[in-house]
């Protein structure tokens, strides 16, 4: 059982660094022509945002078809919060196979260089230095997609603005058509990716993609409270057990899309 727990938490923390910073180039696992999953757009690898503090649940739902016509649907909240200097609080709970739940939280923040995952059923939090961006400002490298024949076709549409859970978001669709043959497909495959960011927050408030390969996935925020969270919610509780990890902005830490290291 504690093993399974280990690995649930893992995966909550992978999901949680995954929206921060939006799809990954390319789609999930860096496949041609794909949107990847419903993006928040803060948090590491993700645009720093000040003078906007809120808080918000964060509802991510997918469904996926199987080719004999089943249907497999999934639901996820997390409550979000960010303070007025940009530090950012996810907690997450899960429900483990044996109806057990589990909570994870993730904390971080810019100001003290730091990101750290707490985990409240035995007060420990595992605490890694956020990596330093290069001297140059140069962008990492990222898979390229197909060129020539193979290339994937973008299309973008501005949607204007709307209002959304009270506030005033501008939205954008994203249209891939992955050209017949580029991946073995015998035909086109066509994505989509509807994404509205509030003007004040500078967030996301509703992401819609639709992939034939992955089913259809929504992002959406609720309960939205433009008042500055309190202070502590971006602070390791005290008499927590805090263990370190060094900076590691690649796959598994910070800026990456996998677990972090072992020991959590």
């Amino acid at each position: 059982m504690h093993k399974a727990a280990k690995l649930m938490g893992a995966a909550i923390l992978a999901a949680t660094a995954m929206l921060a910073q939006g799809p990954p180039p390319g789609g999930p696992g860096g496949g041609p022509g794909g949107h990847g999953g419903p993006g928040f757009g803060e948090g590491p690898g993700g645009p720093l945002v000040t003078g906007a503090p809120y808080s918000a649940t964060r509802t991510m739902t997918m469904q996926e078809t199987l080719a004999d016509g089943n249907q497999i649907q999934n639901s996820h909240q997390e409550k979000v919060y960010r303070d007025t200097d940009g530090r950012t609080r996810t907690e997450s709970t899960m429900t483990l196979p044996s109806g057990e739940t589990r909570t994870s939280i993730t904390i971080f923040d810019p100001v003290a260089g730091f990101v750290a995952r707490l985990n409240p059923q035995d007060s420990t939090a595992m605490k890694m230095t956020i990596p330093t961006p290069p001297a140059n400002g140069a962008p990492k490298d990222h898979p390229k997609p197909p060129a020539g024949a193979n290339a994937p076709q973008v299309t973008k549409v501005d949607l204007g603005t709307q209002t959304i859970e009270g506030l005033a978001a501008t939205g954008k669709k994203e249209t891939i058509v992955l050209p017949a043959g580029a991946m073995g497909n015998t035909e086109a495959i066509t994505s989509t990716r509807e994404t509205w960011i509030a003007t004040a927050l500078k967030v996301p408030v509703l992401v819609k993609t639709s992939d034939p390969r992955r089913g259809n996935s929504t992002m959406q925020l609720t309960n939205i409270s433009q008042t500055a969270p309190d202070p502590t919610l971006f602070q390791i509780p005290a008499g927590y057990t805090v263990k370190t990890a060094p900076a590691h902005g690649g796959p598994g830490g910070p800026g990456g899309h996998g677990p972090p290291p072992s020991g959590m």
